[in-house]
């Protein structure tokens, strides 16, 4: 309902009562106005509590949510984490066994570095089919 029709429906409801030729003190049409008012859901906030209550189980899931995504990227920070310092520690390993500290970069990094470009380009063609469809 707009404010015009809610206004309306007041100024109906006020003129009604007030109106009346029924004989009453001031106190008893207030309280009729008011029986009135209520009769015609005016104040009623009932609906607005139910879609309150449905918007904050909301808020709840999307909180769940992102507490349940900071954990798994703090899970893969992580594992990324070590991941680098077991890489660099066979690495260090083959230098001192081999000395041939540039082949070992390119062989290491360089596998490291194109998995991971193949595995984004994947990704990135998943992602390009979703977004040209």
């Amino acid at each position: 309902m707009t404010n015009d029709e809610l206004k309306k429906k007041i100024v109906e409801i006020l003129c009604k009562v007030w109106l009346e030729p029924v004989p009453c003190t001031a106190e008893r049409k207030f309280e009729r106005i008011a029986d009135a008012l209520i009769a015609a859901g005016i104040g009623d906030t009932s609906d607005l509590e139910v879609k309150c209550e449905v918007l904050q189980r909301d808020v709840d899931n999307l909180t769940r949510t992102m507490e349940e995504g900071a954990e798994e990227l703090e899970e893969a920070e992580h594992r990324a984490e070590v991941a680098k310092r077991a890489l660099e520690h066979e690495i260090k390993n083959r230098i001192n066994i081999t000395g041939d500290v540039e082949s070992l970069v390119y062989t290491y990094y360089g596998r490291a570095i194109y998995q991971a470009e193949k595995e984004l380009a994947e990704e990135g063609k998943g992602a390009g089919e979703t977004e040209s469809d």
